[in-house]
This record gives C-alpha cells, sequence and structure tokens, in this order.
C-alpha cells in the first residue's frame, strides 16, 4: 500500500492497470469481493480519526477527473519490477522446492 500525499490511502479495483500505485487487478472477473482489515490503528481515544472507507463506481474514462489529489502513481516498468517482488515472495512463502 502506497499512502497518498495528505496519508490517506486511495485503491483502484480494474480491469487494466490505470497506473495508479494501489491497483487492484480484478483478474478479468465482472465481480469481486474486497475485504478491508484494520490493524495497528491508534487506540480509540487517541484523537486520531476514525477509518472511513468511501467507494463509487465510476468508467475508467472518468478516473483522472475523480481520482483526490496526490494520488501516487506507477509506470509501466515499476509496476513491472513490484509484481515480480511479489511473485518472488510468493514462491518462497508456497512453493515446494
Amino acid at each position: 500500500m502506497v499512502p497518498d500525499a495528505d496519508g490517506s490511502y486511495t485503491f483502484v479495483v480494474a480491469h487494466t492497470d490505470p497506473g495508479v500505485a494501489n491497483w487492484l487487478d480484478t483478474g478479468g472477473l465482472g465481480e469481486i469481493f474486497a475485504l478491508h482489515r484494520w490493524q495497528g490503528l491508534p487506540p480509540e481515544g487517541s484523537g486520531h480519526a476514525t477509518p472511513t472507507i468511501r467507494s463509487e463506481v465510476i468508467k475508467l474514462k472518468d478516473l483522472e477527473s475523480r481520482l483526490p489529489p496526490g494520488v501516487q502513481r506507477i509506470g509501466a516498468a515499476e509496476r513491472g519490477r513490484s509484481l515480480e517482488r511479489r511473485r518472488a515472495a510468493y514462491q518462497r512463502r508456497f512453493v515446494d522446492r
């Protein structure tokens, strides 16, 4: 997860890579189930804002105009490196050698 400039997180769920750092690939599926896990948060009453989730369905062609300012971007080369790091980590954990 890569935070936006303001410390919040923006995720884009899409069939194709929109160039946003926190892209969740649908794997070609028309429907997905997303689960959010809160962990490592400050205790209640600590003065920190309560976590919230906001979502909306938009067309990919309208994405740029709907993204909040400060969303982190990623290019094709960095996306490839990121996927390779994840693939290698998966191999270390789950594949018999």
